[in-house]
């Protein structure tokens, strides 16, 4: 049984007890009161009848006027009335006390809920929270692994590259068919980026590969050497590269803090720029344009 049923209870109980009190009070007071009448003034000359009720009648209301009689009656059922009204007003407020009762304890009850169900939410945010940790750090530990992945390939790839060789063509003078010297052509070739600048990424060697790209592209740009053309074979190592490279560089973000701080230092990004300023100026004399 609930403390509200308990409490329900009671205050039958105590609705009970105040009816039988009220009960009480009006049998007390309807005695008090024939006892007044029987000490009043008996009717003269009235045939008394042998009924209880039509005797008491006979004997001490029948020789009373209609006004007299509506009069006593008044004075004795207004006692009772008020007292069966002061009764429900105490039967009406203990009820209106028990309902407040029950409310406080709904409100105290309600307020527990409440703040149960905070603590539940924030359990759940907790654990929620953690969920979401345990998850980045997995997947900042597979972004790990496929950037080391592809920084190995990548590695490998330039290693195994040919570099940027310009092929250039210059006069030279040769002997004529005649004799004498005429002016002839020749062809020679010219590495302006090694294949293994990448040999390692992190350091000194970071920097002098990214000083080396800065020196290709002057080259490419200079307008004052000879007619010089790259193989289509070169070009396409070098997309394929430039292609590598970005997607390395699109993974940083992904990355936990210390590949974050490793790959930041790799300089991918600065050599991302240079490989696309590189290769747009390596396709502007690839073999397909001549």
């Amino acid at each position: 049984m609930t403390d509200s049923d308990i409490k329900a209870e009671a205050q039958k109980t105590r609705n009970t007890r105040a009816f039988w009190v009220l009960v009480a009070l009006t049998l007390a007071y309807c005695f008090l009161y024939y006892l007044l009448i029987v000490e009043t003034k008996q009717c003269q000359g009235v045939v008394v009848s042998t009924s209880a009720f039509a005797g008491f009648f006979d004997r001490y209301l029948a020789c009373q006027d209609i006004n007299q009689l509506g009069g006593a009656l008044a004075g004795a059922f207004a006692p009772v009335a008020f007292l069966w009204l002061a009764g429900a007003v105490f039967i009406q407020s203990q009820e209106l006390r028990a309902q407040r009762e029950e409310l406080n304890d709904t409100r105290k009850v309600m307020k527990e809920q409440v703040a149960e169900t905070r603590a539940s939410t924030a359990l759940f945010n907790e654990q929620t929270g953690i969920l979401r940790r345990q998850q980045q750090l997995r997947d900042q530990q597979e972004a790990d692994e496929e950037f080391d992945a592809r920084e190995a390939y990548f590695e490998q790839s330039i290693r195994n590259g040919r570099g940027v060789r310009v092929y250039y063509k210059y006069d030279i003078l040769v002997d004529g068919p005649e004799g004498g010297l005429v002016k002839g052509t020749t062809a020679d070739a010219y590495l302006i980026f090694p294949p293994t600048f990448t040999s390692c990424f992190y350091g000194s060697d970071a920097e002098s590969s990214l000083i080396q790209m800065a020196r290709a592209i002057e080259f490419l740009t200079d307008r004052s050497h000879p007619e010089y053309r790259i193989p289509n074979e070169v070009v396409d190592e070098f997309r394929q590269t430039l292609t590598e490279i970005n997607a390395m560089v699109d993974m940083i973000a992904l990355l936990s803090p210390s590949h974050q701080v490793k790959a930041n230092a790799g300089h991918f990004q600065e050599f991302s720029d240079h490989l696309g300023i590189l290769l747009s100026e390596m396709v502007r004399f690839a073999d397909d344009d001549r």
